[in-house]
């Protein structure tokens, strides 16, 4: 058990009690591993400052974005880092104010990139 926790049950309790438990440390290590992941993310808008974050922290960066390709392909060659994708609920997120670091055209979304191996 994953909390150290003991638990005293009746026999013909058993199948059920099981079922409730798996399904408690099964939700327990997805919370954990979201807040593992999200914990590795770090925001910013400079290419040298993503640079900076992934040689000492490692993890995955986010950088506003236009949208336009050759901005990805650009940022890509500039950082040496390789583009993950988009934040899942990326429409949630608020990229208003933030420009492109390659072209400075405002920012449709934003972009993830990591080192990958």
């Amino acid at each position: 058990r994953d909390t150290l926790e003991k638990k005293v049950v009746e026999l013909n309790n058993l199948i059920s009690e099981l079922n409730n438990v798996f399904k408690e440390i099964e939700e327990y290590l997805k919370k954990r591993a979201w807040e593992f992941f999200n914990n590795k993310i770090r925001m910013t808008t400079s290419l040298d400052e993503a640079i900076k974050i992934i040689e000492e922290h490692s993890g995955i960066v986010e950088l506003p974005w236009c949208g336009d390709l050759k901005c990805g392909l650009e940022i890509e060659a500039r950082t040496g880092l390789r583009v993950l994708g988009k934040p899942l609920k990326s429409e949630q997120v608020d990229v208003n104010g933030y420009k492109c670091p390659i072209c400075g055209k405002p920012a449709k979304t934003i972009l993830r990139l990591a080192k990958t191996y």
